[in-house]
């Protein structure tokens, strides 16, 4: 199974509602773009908080962060609890064409 999405995978999952867990800091986030239905939960965080913001485990997840390193974290711990429709945006922010 296919554990990633392309770029343009990424914005038709957007169009199609999609939740999109940006995993980058605050101070990332004050100079890069934000997506529509996204929320920014801190890597260090997602874990404590994913239920909270997520109690559906159908619910469909796009995580993201600059590279993909921490969102492939984020989705392998979404997994393992259990959801099963999260993704992460290959190569992450980096790998959009912006």
């Amino acid at each position: 199974m296919k554990d990633y999405v392309t770029a343009r995978e990424f914005y038709e999952k957007l169009e199609q509602g999609w939740k999109v867990i940006d995993v980058r800091s605050p101070q990332e986030l004050k100079y890069l773009q934000k997506f529509p239905n996204s929320i920014n939960i801190p890597y260090p965080e997602v874990v404590d908080r994913m239920t909270h913001y997520f109690p559906d485990k159908n619910v469909k997840l796009i995580t993201l962060c600059n590279a993909g390193n921490r969102s492939g974290m984020t989705a392998r711990a979404f997994r393992r609890r259990g959801y099963l429709n999260v993704y992460v945006l290959n190569g992450g922010i980096e790998g959009l064409d912006l």
